[in-house]
């Protein structure tokens, strides 16, 4: 599912006015949508391109041009909300949805283009209780609490933000969270960025014995989803759909439901999730 709050808007659509609203990957204000394209283009180019130039140019140069992560653009056409906005407002297809993550999504982040100081002064005001929350990776070193911070904000916000979102519009909702520790006793433990999806497409060769049994049982849960719009089936264990208290479905040596998955840190980074969307939410109001 799309990052809950990692979204760019775009002055020029109309649907807001304010400043706040906008950031670009660095997490600075951002004049407008088309800033974005501009900084591509000048990397391309010395001068101007023409609309003709900028659409022969080959697919390579331009992935080749981009630096770190790119981010949804709020234009009002193409992308007419930020999608957990529209979850809670109950816009989303009503289909059954899976959403979640894995325990250690801040491994990413050296890729991102955001440097670790500069993203934990996005958190002024907050910093030390994101600190006290996080206090144990943060005792590892000042990168893995930062890490640690940016991977759950960045994708378990997402899951729960869009889960409860679905779950209270009626669609059948399941939670999940990858806790297979990767790590080989070093720091940070937990399971990196992106390995649900190794799992479901290529963790079958992994010569870990207990990968490859996770790796059945997750194609399991996708493969009774895909045919049935239920992941259940016998012999998974029973993964429940989301209530009113969001439970998951930890993923790990064993498969087990579990409510309160980092229930603390997820507290916090909804609350300042809602501070920022709450003019968004009341001015894009159709």
């Amino acid at each position: 599912s799309f990052q809950a709050d990692d979204v760019i808007r775009d002055t020029n659509s109309g649907l807001v006015g304010s400043e706040m609203c906008i950031r670009d990957r660095d997490m600075t204000p951002a004049q407008s949508a088309e800033s974005e394209g501009r900084r591509l283009v000048a990397r391309l180019s010395d001068g101007g391109l023409s609309a003709d130039q900028l659409r022969s140019l080959d697919a390579q140069q331009i992935v080749a041009a981009l630096e770190g992560f790119q981010v949804p653009i709020v234009d009002g056409t193409s992308l007419p909300e930020e999608p957990g906005i529209l979850f809670r407002r109950g816009k989303q297809a009503r289909v059954p949805f899976i959403t979640g993550g894995n325990s250690y999504e801040g491994s990413v982040m050296p890729a991102s283009g955001i440097g670790e100081m500069e993203y934990l002064g996005w958190f002024k005001g907050d910093e030390a209780r994101a600190r006290e929350l996080y206090a144990r990776d943060f005792a590892a070193g000042s990168s893995a609490g930062i890490r640690r911070l940016f991977g759950d904000n960045r994708y378990l916000l997402a899951a729960i933000v869009h889960g409860q979102g679905a779950a209270a519009a009626g669609s059948p909702t399941w939670l999940y969270y990858v806790d297979y520790d990767f790590s080989n006793g070093q720091q940070p433990a937990g399971t990196p960025h992106g390995t649900d999806g190794y799992l479901l497409f290529g963790g079958e060769r992994s010569r870990a014995a207990g990968v490859r049994a996770l790796t059945g049982r997750l194609r399991d849960y996708w493969l009774n989803f895909v045919r049935t719009g239920d992941p259940n089936g016998v012999p998974l264990s029973r993964w429940s759909p989301v209530g009113a208290e969001p439970c998951w479905l930890v993923l790990g040596s064993k498969d087990e439901m579990r409510c309160g998955v980092i229930a603390e840190k997820l507290d916090l980074l909804v609350e300042r999730y809602e501070r920022r969307i709450a003019p968004l939410a009341v001015r894009s109001q159709p």
